[in-house]
């Protein structure tokens, strides 16, 4: 069939036009000047150059005639004709799926597919057109919304590979000198739905690799690549609840090598896992996913020296693994860390072991032990490993007591160093009108819990005699704390870095705009259970 030509061919491309709506002819009954008229003007419109008034003509027409095959076709190719590939595909998936024997939609799906360029947006309702099978996978995100994503599993080889006729090759560690080079024929698109109410998938992931017949010793990484694409695709519709992001121009590209350094690193925004052949614990694989994913997606949040210059990879890592933990809980209704949350988590990884348990609770759990104990002010070094945990357990911590609002207005501070993270809190808490909300998940009242997440509205109880509290900063001013379980209660309030002792429990608490411990009981002696105090 038709190739995609440039606009000096148009005049050669009116009559495929022609040719595009009898291939088509058919499929539908209609009236007989129903769409011809239409046709017979675009054919003219293409002619004379004038391509936007042929859009424009067709997609008048397609209000009235939302099925109609012919002008879906003829839409796509003028679409073809500007390059306009996603646009396209739109139109020659909806032109199969009212017409599923429909040849020449066939064939140009099959063209652009297999071409110079694969897609970067496709829709749900015409996956089951396209001439590239996929998986689809329902993820819920932090904010419970279900989302779709679609991971192919077609064997595709790499859209450069048309240009260099041979493996996609990459330098290995980047920006070094005398590299390992390292080659990739294979490769894993993923696609996300990050608007929960728009059935818009967007391309977000490429994961090439070598197939088993390039591959030094003959190994078939196509499992691990697929698996690896699985998890990706929780990881952004996870971010598509993170507000603020960064815009991204194209997909991250994720780099299966075979060579490199031990671990895993990043690029001008590509993401590269080093040594594949290399056996790993499951949950390694995912932390340095998640860790380099971090790295391209989140705000720099720069400002150390070691072991990295922005903690967007810390933060990245444990931020995304206890979403995946959370999407456990979502879906299965019970504690993550039960034996059923534990399952559909292990579900997830079929190439071994995934003990995700182990990271969450030491990983997670260790920067907000970390934050909880030293505040704002004992981080240790500025710019230290300690600090980086510090920030890190922070930025969770502000997850935990207000939820992706708060973290993604903070974490445009434009560092990632503690006192510039804090110092942007502060100046949000300040510049809020409505009351005071802090979720009970960001205080404890007994011992830090085990399989604590920084994700829902969690109940935590306490009583007089195992109050409630969390360090937080707290505005100037005179404040009533009150929570959503309707008991009354009373407070008491110790700033930290200054010395000073805890005010007498009473309704209300006095701060002069400062860090310091808020600690909440019940009035009587009953036992309350919140999710959120207001104050």
């Amino acid at each position: 069939m038709a190739q995609p030509l440039g606009v000096s061919s148009l005049r050669w491309m009116a009559a495929v036009i022609v040719l595009v709506a009898a291939a088509c002819f058919g499929a539908e009954p209609k009236p007989a000047d129903s769409t011809s008229g239409v046709l017979r003007q675009a054919r003219q419109l293409v002619a004379a150059e004038k391509l936007d008034d042929a859009i424009a003509l067709l997609s008048d027409a397609l209000k009235r005639f939302p099925t109609d095959p012919e002008l879906h076709n003829n839409l796509g190719y003028v679409f073809e004709l500007q390059n306009r590939v996603d646009d396209a595909v739109e139109h020659y998936a909806a032109a199969l799926t009212f017409a599923p024997s429909n040849r020449y939609a066939s064939e140009r799906l099959e063209s652009i597919f297999y071409g110079e360029r694969f897609p970067s947006r496709l829709r749900l309702e015409h996956l089951a057109a396209l001439p590239v099978r996929f998986a689809r996978l329902q993820v819920v995100g932090p904010d419970g919304m279900p989302r779709q994503a679609a991971v192919t599993v077609s064997a595709m080889y790499p859209a450069e590979m048309r240009h260099t006729s041979g493996p996609v090759r990459r330098v290995v560690p980047p920006g070094v000198d005398r590299g390992e080079v390292c080659q990739f024929n294979r490769v894993v698109y993923v696609f996300v739905q990050r608007d929960a109410t728009d059935s818009t998938l967007a391309r977000a992931t490429d994961v090439y690799y070598p197939s088993e017949i390039l591959s030094r010793d003959g190994r078939d990484y196509g499992p691990l690549a697929l698996s690896l694409a699985r998890i990706a695709a929780r990881f952004h519709v996870y971010l598509a609840c993170w507000p603020g992001l960064p815009a991204r121009q194209g997909p991250v590209r994720v780099w299966l090598c075979e060579g490199g350094p031990a671990g895993g690193g990043h690029d001008n925004g590509d993401v590269y896992l080093y040594q594949v052949a290399a056996l790993r614990p499951g949950e390694e694989w995912l932390r340095e996913l998640a860790h380099e994913i971090g790295h391209a997606l989140l705000p720099p949040l720069a400002g150390y020296a070691r072991p990295e210059h922005s903690i967007a990879g810390l933060v990245g890592e444990a931020w995304l693994l206890s979403a995946l933990a959370f999407e456990a809980e979502q879906t299965q209704r019970q504690v993550w860390s039960s034996a059923q949350g534990l399952a559909w988590l292990q579900g997830l990884w079929p190439l071994g072991v995934l003990d995700l348990e182990g990271y969450v609770r030491k990983q997670v759990g260790g920067c907000v032990k970390q934050w909880v104990a030293r505040g704002p002010y004992d981080a240790g070094e500025a710019d230290s490993p300690q600090a980086a945990q510090v920030a890190c357990g922070f930025l969770l911590w502000l997850q935990a007591a207000h939820g992706t609002n708060g973290l993604g207005y903070v974490a445009q501070a434009g560092t990632g160093t503690l006192a510039g993270l804090t110092a942007r809190y502060r100046g949000w808490m300040g510049q809020s009108e409505e009351p005071l909300k802090l979720r009970a998940a960001a205080g404890f009242s007994q011992d830090f819990a085990s399989d604590w997440l920084p994700f829902g509205q969690r109940r935590v109880a306490f009583t007089r005699q195992q109050p409630w509290r969390t360090i937080c900063y707290l505005p100037a001013g005179v404040w009533r704390i009150s929570c959503d379980a309707g008991a009354e209660l009373l407070a008491t309030w110790r700033p930290v870095g200054r010395d000073a002792t805890s005010t007498e429990l009473a309704p209300r608490v006095t701060s002069q705009g400062e860090w310091g411990w808020l600690e909440a009981v019940p009035a009587s002696e009953e036992q309350v259970a919140a999710s959120e105090f207001v104050l």
